[in-house]
C-alpha cells in the first residue's frame, strides 16, 4: 500500500487553482443566467395573473348587462382573455422557465460554495492543509458532479462574459466560453526521469546509442552441446536387439564392452533406453557370448546380402 504524503507539490496547487478559477466563472455565469430567467419568468407570470384577475371579476359583472348583444360580446372578450392566459401558461411550462430559473439559482450557489472551499484550503499554509491526494480526489468528484447537474447557460450570457473578461488572462476560464485549454504535462528532464526510474526499478536500463555510427552488436544465440555417442556401443545395442528383440541393459553392455562404456569427462552419454529397461529381467546369457553372436549374425547377414546381389 502506498503511503500518503504529508506535503503538497506545486503542480497540485496549480491544478486546484485552475478548478477554483473555473468554479468562480461558473458561479458568475449561472448567477447572470438566473437573472435572465427570472425576468422571463416575470414576463410570463405577471400577465397571466392580471388576466386571470380581470376575467374572474368580469364573470360577476356580466349579469348586470341588460343588452343581450352587448352581453354576448362581453362573454366572448372574457373567454378570449382566458384562452390567452392558458396559452401563455402552457408556453411557460413548455420552456421550463420556472425550472431553469431555480436551477441556475441553485447552481450559482453550489459553484460558489465549491470555489470557497478550494480557496480556503489554498490560503492555508501547506503544512496546515488536509492531505493533497484526498483533497484532489474530493475536488475532482465534486467538480464532475456540478458539471453534470448544472443547467445549460444561454449563449447571450456567455457572449457578455467573454466581452467583459476578454483581456483578463490571469484566470482560467471554463471550456464553455469557447476556449480550448491545452493539456498540461509535468515536465522532467531526461536525467531526472532516468534517475527516478533507476530508483524505482532495480533492473539496469540500457541507453540507446546517441550516434548512428556506433555499431550494434548482435545477440549471440546459446550453443546447444550435443552428447557424443560411442559407435561401438550403438553397434552392440542394435545387434543385441536383432537377436533378442529388446535392448540390452546397462549391466549387459558394461560386462560385454568393459571400459568402452565407462563415462569420463562427459564424453559419452548413457542411452535413454536404460530407463525403459530398468525393470527388465537380466538375461542369463553371457554378455561376451551375446556380443560374439551379434557379430556373427551381422557377418551372416552381410554375406547373404552379397550373395543375393551376385545372383
Amino acid at each position: 500500500m502506498t503511503e500518503k504524503r504529508n506535503y503538497w507539490k506545486e503542480e497540485e496547487e496549480l491544478l486546484l487553482k485552475e478548478w477554483a478559477d473555473k468554479a468562480q466563472c461558473y458561479e458568475l455565469l449561472h448567477h447572470k443566467s438566473h437573472i435572465v430567467y427570472k425576468q422571463r419568468h416575470a414576463l410570463f407570470v405577471i400577465p397571466v395573473i392580471i388576466i386571470s384577475t380581470v376575467t374572474g371579476t368580469a364573470n360577476f359583472a356580466q349579469d348586470k348587462i341588460s343588452n343581450e348583444s352587448d352581453k354576448n360580446i362581453f362573454v366572448m372578450i372574457v373567454g378570449g382573455l382566458n384562452i390567452f392566459a392558458a396559452i401563455v401558461t402552457t408556453i411557460s411550462q413548455f420552456l421550463k422557465i420556472s425550472e431553469m430559473n431555480e436551477g441556475h439559482r441553485v447552481a450559482s450557489y453550489s459553484w460558489g460554495k465549491y470555489y470557497r472551499h478550494i480557496r480556503t484550503e489554498l490560503a492555508k499554509h501547506p503544512l496546515d492543509r488536509i492531505n493533497a491526494t484526498d483533497m484532489i480526489a474530493m475536488a475532482k468528484e465534486e467538480y464532475d458532479r456540478l458539471l453534470e447537474l448544472s443547467p445549460m447557460i444561454p449563449k447571450k450570457v456567455i457572449d457578455d462574459f467573454n466581452k467583459t473578461f476578454l483581456k483578463n488572462t490571469k484566470i482560467s476560464k471554463p471550456e464553455i466560453c469557447d476556449i480550448i485549454i491545452p493539456t498540461t504535462i509535468f515536465t522532467m528532464t531526461k536525467e531526472e526521469r532516468l534517475e527516478m526510474v533507476n530508483k524505482l526499478n532495480p533492473l539496469p536500463i540500457i541507453e540507446e546509442p546517441e550516434s548512428e555510427d556506433e555499431p550494434i552488436l548482435p545477440i549471440e544465440e546459446p550453443q546447444i552441446i550435443k552428447p557424443k555417442v560411442n559407435p561401438m556401443v550403438e553397434k552392440f545395442k542394435m545387434s543385441f536387439y536383432k537377436i533378442h528383440g529388446r535392448y540390452p541393459s546397462e549391466e549387459e553392455i558394461t560386462g560385454s564392452l568393459g571400459n568402452l562404456y565407462k563415462e569420463d569427462d562427459n564424453n559419452v552419454s548413457r542411452p535413454s533406453f536404460f530407463k525403459m529397461n530398468k525393470d527388465s529381467e537380466t538375461s542369463s546369457v553371457s554378455p561376451m557370448n551375446i556380443f560374439n553372436e551379434a557379430i556373427e549374425e551381422q557377418t551372416r547377414i552381410q554375406i547373404d546380402s552379397d550373395t543375393e546381389d551376385e545372383v
